[in-house]
């Protein structure tokens, strides 16, 4: 590339050099160390002067040193003159966090938008961004690329019987993503949808809602107020104000419990959240309560057989199937779709904790009739812990992901399920084509 600089963080060194050999090019050197205390200082090797400067750093498992260390190079780059930096950041680190999900939390993807930007990044090349809001956190141009058509075009290179398959998406989120996988393979699609009741605990919190409508007339409630502390006043709402509160206060501690932790999102929200967005102490409180992801004692539906092109699919007669409900995993799975005798392509955007995927494979499996399951995601965020449950899984075959975060060979090779789709290809097209000014569009439709 003509005037064009080709620099590698430390955060996926292999994709760096892939990218470099599709563009017929070495990489520019460039040296980070760190200090004693741990401070990261960057100098580039070569000098950017009136260059096109490109920055390769994906998120990783040490993703704080990482993006330190992006915007460093970055400002380095923009402060030794470079005429325009690009900055190719296969996995979006913190795209998990692109919403609050507490009242006094952080929207993380726009300050990692913000650092970037202000770091003096003018470009920025992505794929498959967790939430797609993501992208109007920044002020700079977004490239937001697609890795549909790669695994499309291993699907149809690695199974041989794919016309036969179900595309599925483990929950409602996911639907614009499998129907364009399901389209451009000419195949039918299914959606779950997750009546999580345990997830945030939202039914406990129901009584909060009854408790505030029932709520007597503002002038009762500031006669009460002027009268009697306001924890009396919430002890009695809902029952018969002359009843003796009991000594303890056991009674005023749960109201007011009840009513601090009010969920106020949308039902809609609650009820199709992703276990993967649920926060690490929900979730490990969840483990703790369900230890095995079977779900013989799970209420489920398998509702209508649908086509990729919103048709009823053949011989797609309704049917209705229940398991006795448990009262310790009130659980909800809603399958629309059919996937019986089929094989099943399980997708989502990224995959970290894999319990909901294996939840799903198993229902799928045992309940529904199914074959077979692929798991397809964009991202591969996995532990040893993670590949370790896959791998243990008996109704999961495969696990499919793209190699845009990056693995250790060590922790690859335990396990057998496992399997990379390069995407270095993708990305160097993306580069050569933003270079030399040229649309990139078609790489949005067809595999490079």
């Amino acid at each position: 590339m003509r005037n064009g600089r080709l620099f590698s963080g430390t955060s996926h060194p292999v994709l760096a050099q892939r990218i470099a050999n599709h563009l017929n090019i070495s990489l520019s050197p460039v040296t980070v160390q760190r200090f004693p205390n741990q401070e990261i200082t960057v100098s580039f090797g070569i000098s950017v002067r009136d260059q096109n400067v490109y920055i390769i750093q994906s998120g990783s498992n040490i993703v704080n040193d990482h993006v330190m260390e992006l915007v460093i190079m970055i400002r380095a780059a923009k402060m030794s003159s470079a005429r325009k930096v690009t900055v190719i950041i296969p996995y979006y680190p913190y795209s998990k966090q692109s919403k609050k999900k507490k009242h006094r939390g952080a929207i993380t993807a726009k300050l990692v938008a913000d650092m970037l930007t202000v770091s003096g990044a003018d470009h920025i090349i992505t794929l498959d961004l967790h939430a797609y809001q993501i992208s109007g956190f920044f002020s700079v141009p977004l490239d937001n690329l697609f890795s549909r058509p790669t695994i499309a075009n291993w699907i149809e290179n690695n199974i041989p019987d794919y016309k036969n398959a179900v595309v599925v998406a483990k929950n409602t989120g996911g639907a614009k993503r499998v129907t364009g996988l399901a389209d451009t393979l000419g195949i039918n699609f299914a959606l779950i949808y997750v009546d999580n009741s345990h997830a945030k605990s939202s039914f406990s919190r129901a009584p909060s809602s009854v408790a505030l409508q029932s709520l007597p007339p503002t002038s009762e409630l500031e006669f009460r107020l002027n009268s009697q502390p306001l924890v009396s006043q919430l002890a009695i709402i809902d029952g018969d104000e002359d009843e003796d509160i009991k000594s303890d206060g056991s009674e005023i501690r749960e109201l007011e419990l009840e009513m601090s932790e009010l969920d106020l999102r949308p039902i809609d929200e609650i009820m199709n959240e992703s276990d993967d967005d649920l926060d690490e102490d929900l979730v490990s409180e969840s483990n703790a309560s369900h230890n095995s992801p079977l779900l013989s004692h799970t209420q489920f539906k398998e509702v209508s057989k649908v086509s990729s092109n919103g048709e009823p699919a053949v011989n797609g007669a309704n049917s209705v199937i229940s398991a006795k409900k448990h009262s310790s995993n009130p659980k909800n799975i809603v399958l629309i779709g059919d996937v019986r005798g089929k094989l099943v392509l399980l997708v989502d955007d990224l995959i970290d904790r894999p319990r909901s995927f294996l939840t799903v494979a198993e229902h799928l499996t045992e309940n529904c009739g199914a074959k077979g399951v692929y798991i397809f995601t964009s991202h591969g965020l996995f532990n040893d812990i993670s590949l370790e449950e896959i791998e243990n899984c008996p109704f999961v075959q495969k696990v499919i992901t793209t190699n845009s975060y990056p693995i250790s060979n060590n922790l690859k090779e335990t396990s057998s399920k496992l399997v990379q789709i390069d995407i270095s290809p993708l990305l160097a097209e993306a580069i050569r084509r933003n270079h030399n000014g040229e649309s990139i569009s078609s790489l949005f439709e067809r595999p490079i």
